[in-house]
């Protein structure tokens, strides 16, 4: 929705979705420039802890991926026990959605 009519959130969280809406009219308040403290040159040297390891990372790895457009899906904990990696629950996805359009086509 635009600005003019709320906005509407969708979020998921381990306990499952969460929608959120505003019914606040018009667009939000520009933010203050300076609004934040600024950080220390110490600290902005010392940004990462040391135990973060980047050096085989790499660049742009799933960019492409994410161009595309992607949905996460936060499972409950029971589900995600049944399910050992995401090709399992694409698997078993794929199949659910072919017995749904079955069912569609036998009751027309």
């Amino acid at each position: 929705m635009g600005c003019e009519q709320g906005a509407i959130k969708l979020s998921f969280t381990p306990n499952g979705a969460i929608i959120s809406a505003s019914s606040v009219r018009g667009q939000r308040a520009a933010a203050k420039e300076n609004n934040m403290k600024q950080p220390s040159a110490k600290t902005a040297d010392n940004d990462l802890q040391p135990e973060y390891d980047f050096s085989t990372g790499v660049r742009g790895k799933h960019f492409r991926r994410y161009q595309r457009g992607t949905n996460v899906v936060v499972l409950e904990p029971d589900v995600a026990k049944v399910f050992s990696n995401a090709a399992t629950v694409n698997d078993s996805l794929r199949a659910l959605a072919g017995i749904i359009r079955r069912q569609k086509v036998m009751a027309k």
